[in-house]
């Protein structure tokens, strides 16, 4: 983790970070979390549940915020994926990075590959 998340550093900083993290265990959501915001200027947690896999689902606001909190990392959270996704953009920042979850990725790559089609 520490190569990727010094490549990912110097490969996108600054940039906008839409995040969703799987439940886990409350140390490991804190060290992505601060991965996170070693290059991000404006993240935004959201959430998910994968429909096919009921046990499958993102870490909700409260779970986010206590880990945040107690780490004193700085924390924004938007139920909606969408319009985390759209916060990123209007971030104005040179990328938006979308990470934490390929469940996340995948609920975002339609909304993605409609905007490319439209511009």
């Amino acid at each position: 983790a520490g190569l990727f998340a010094e490549l990912t550093r110097r490969a996108f900083k600054p940039a906008a970070v839409v995040c969703a993290f799987s439940q886990a265990p409350e140390e490991k959501i804190a060290t992505c979390m601060q991965l996170v915001f070693d290059y991000a200027t404006t993240a935004m947690f959201t959430t998910f549940v994968v429909r096919q896999d009921v046990t499958k689902r993102g870490c909700t606001e409260e779970e986010l915020a206590r880990v945040a909190d107690m780490r004193g990392i700085p924390f924004s959270f938007l139920e909606d994926a969408a319009q985390a996704f759209q916060r990123g953009l209007d971030a104005n920042e040179p990328f938006v990075v979308v990470t934490g979850s390929l469940y996340l990725v995948s609920k975002l790559r339609p909304l993605v590959q409609q905007m490319a089609t439209e511009s």
